[in-house]
């Protein structure tokens, strides 16, 4: 209802509201003597990052807080750089982690989303959450018929749920083909919990309510069990052709192969190069292009050999190796190594927050977090 609707919005102000954030470089000193003369450097915000550069040794990833909110920031350090304007230096401010210099590159206005601009995630997620609601009505109710005696086609009519039965299922729910089981309930017969209940229970025996991820549940009943035997070959005569029918194509497509592999030279006189390709099959255009690759790279130029996919036997020929383009080596090396040195400082990072967490039951501040980082590791 609207009434509902205006009273998750309420509820909810603070989800709706976005802080304003402000893109910050900033300078640690250890005393406030050095950090003044470093601001007397700084005649303006152009020549920040060289001044930390000088006096730190900091790099730009070293001086660039990113983009903050003042939640982010330490109490004094926080109503400083979110009272100053674009391009004005700030500081020496005394913080926990010493006396800090910054300066603002952009501000982001904050506000608050009207109650139309998020109508549609707040109506979705109430009804969502009555959806939940009924959901956990109908297990309790089937939990308490079945607690009183109910037998399960009764307590399934209470909720006004149908009974499914599933039929010629195995312990790995396949069908006796060896074919995934398909029909009815046939979204739970892969399910794990599903299976091993099956096999648990004794013939005739209902099981508890069982929970198959958030918002599914079952309760499952067998009926019968049909024992383990050796099929007649009257059941499978036509499986058991299809088979012998497909390995008599492989083997006689290897052969043909073989053949052409012997007089690899003329097999492959009027066959077109594929394009260039990398390692991994990137620019192949083949549903076993990984597989292609691998052999084509594990040949030098001019050798051939065969390549099994498992549908078929291919004969495959190195025409032409091309070394790798130097400069994208280069950058892709440059990126692999900055996202890694990422990686390595957000782990930290991480692993700092948390301990100071439980050490001293305190909430933490990553950008509060990476100001010790680097003033510690410079």
């Amino acid at each position: 209802s609207e009434e509902d609707v205006k009273l998750a919005y309420e509820t909810r102000a603070d989800e709706f509201i976005t802080p304003e954030l402000r893109s910050v470089r900033q300078m640690v000193f250890t005393n406030e003597e050095d950090a003044t003369a470093a601001a007397a450097k700084i005649a303006d915000a152009s020549m920040f990052n060289d001044v930390a550069a000088e006096t730190l040794n900091w790099t730009e990833s070293d001086v660039n807080l990113g983009e903050v909110a003042q939640n982010d920031l330490d109490v004094n350090f926080g109503k400083a750089v979110f009272g100053a304007t674009i391009g004005d230096l700030v500081g020496p401010v005394q913080t926990a982690f010493g006396y800090n210099l910054a300066v603002v590159d952009n501000i982001s206005e904050g506000g608050q989303k009207t109650l139309e601009d998020v109508r549609a995630d707040i109506e979705s997620s109430l009804r969502t959450e009555q959806a939940f609601r009924d959901l956990f009505d109908k297990v309790n109710a089937v939990e308490d018929s079945l607690g009183a005696g109910a037998t399960l086609s009764e307590a399934a009519a209470g909720v006004e749920v149908d009974v499914q039965l599933v039929s010629g299922i195995s312990r790995n729910g396949q069908t006796i083909d060896g074919t995934p089981y398909t029909g009815p309930a046939e979204s739970l017969t892969s399910d794990s919990a599903f299976l091993a209940e099956a096999w648990v229970l004794e013939i005739d025996e209902t099981s508890v309510i069982i929970e198959a991820g958030i918002d599914n549940y079952f309760v499952i009943r067998p009926v019968a069990e049909t024992e383990a035997r050796a099929r007649e070959l009257s059941e499978v005569t036509e499986r058991a052709m299809n088979d012998w029918k497909r390995e008599q194509a492989v083997e006689a497509a290897r052969v043909k192969a073989v053949a052409a592999l012997e007089d690899a030279d003329a097999t492959f006189s009027d066959i077109a190069e594929t394009s260039k390709f990398q390692r991994n099959g990137a620019g192949l255009d083949d549903e076993a292009a990984g597989i292609i690759a691998q052999a084509a790279f594990s040949r030098n130029a001019g050798e051939s050999g065969l390549v099994e996919t498992g549908n078929a036997t291919l004969v495959v020929k190195t025409m032409s190796v091309h070394a790798a383009d130097a400069e994208k080596v280069a950058d892709f090396v440059g990126n692999l190594a900055t996202n890694f040195d990422q990686l390595v400082k957000d782990d930290i990072g991480t692993a700092l927050a948390i301990h100071l967490s439980d050490k001293h039951g305190l909430q933490t501040y990553p950008e509060a977090v990476r100001q010790i980082l680097v003033t510690q590791g410079n």
